[in-house]
């Protein structure tokens, strides 16, 4: 079967075409975010039409940012996205390129991705979790995407992170600086790359989460931040596990995916009790799981 697979974010946008589930060609293109949906739109029928041999596409599918819902498309942060308000991504370009459309949220996408073709393979349920600007994550259970009308689902990032403390030692207070009311104490306002980088920068550097990951080695702040960040990712892991049963997360991302962040997440893990503790493996589609799982999910959905 010949698809082709676009991967909508708020900074890069991709376009492949797969034959079998190997993809044959692709393009990627800085996107267009700042003209608005429209301007993204045009970008994204462009890209298609550029790929040798698109005609021969029975279908498109898209891991869109974003939450969607019935192929609608709203994007959570629309400083980065303006104008991606309930934005009707597949029909619109399903009236464009004429051909049937299927729309995933991108963490949605690269979690069937990493399930069936990647790190999850021969596993029942996972929960894929990327750290890198953010934090998103899309769960498979019993081999399904789990997925809900209204979009609402998996979003394991803005899960409330409470003050910290549920009984296995209290953070540092100092650590928590970088606007954990900002955003709620949110997962993602304590563990994402955006969070680090803020931190960072407040402490006098000029890098991201990989100088604050650096540092960590002989600063007891830096050390104090990271572990604040670690930690709340194991005892999210540890919650989702109560609430559905999932015992092995796939890690993906920039951050999550650093080695030396990612071995003091198995560590934390391993210091978690029994009824909490989770399995972790790394992921292995990198920025292609989107393209992988949105074509595969497609593939799937068409044959039932």
């Amino acid at each position: 079967m010949t698809i082709v697979a676009l991967d909508l974010g708020g900074t890069k946008l991709s376009a492949a075409l797969l034959v079998d589930r190997t993809i044959r060609h692709r393009t990627v293109a800085p996107t267009a975010a700042r003209q608005g949906p429209a301007a993204v739109t045009d970008q994204m029928v462009r890209l298609v039409q550029d790929l040798p041999g698109w005609e021969q596409a029975e279908r498109l599918a898209v891991a869109a940012t974003g939450r969607v819902h019935g192929g609608r498309v709203s994007a959570l942060n629309l400083s980065t996205m303006p104008g991606w308000t309930d934005v009707p991504l597949q029909e619109e370009l399903s009236r464009r390129v004429g051909r049937p459309v299927t729309v995933l949220n991108d963490a949605d996408a690269a979690a069937y991705g990493e399930a069936h073709l990647g790190a999850g393979q021969g596993l029942a349920s996972m929960m894929f979790v990327t750290v890198s600007t953010g934090v998103g994550a899309g769960i498979v259970l019993n081999g399904q995407l789990l997925q809900s009308a209204s979009g609402v689902h998996a979003d394991f990032g803005y899960l409330r992170a409470g003050n910290g403390s549920s009984g296995h030692g209290d953070r540092e207070d100092e650590t928590v600086e970088d606007g954990a009311g900002e955003d709620g104490n949110t997962i993602e306002a304590l563990s994402g790359g955006r969070a680090l980088e803020r931190w960072t920068r407040r402490h006098g550097g000029t890098g991201g989460a990989a100088q604050l990951i650096g540092w960590a080695a002989g600063d007891a702040r830096a050390e104090a931040r990271l572990q604040l960040a670690v930690t709340t990712l194991i005892r999210g892991f540890g919650d989702v596990r109560v609430m559905t049963g999932v015992e092995d997360v796939v890690i993906g991302g920039s951050v999550g995916l650093n080695p030396e962040f990612f071995r003091r997440l198995e560590v934390c893990a391993l210091d978690q009790p029994d009824l909490y503790r989770v399995r972790l493996r790394a992921a292995v589609l990198g920025a292609d799981a989107g393209l992988h799982g949105a074509a595969l999910f497609t593939q799937r959905e068409r044959s039932r």
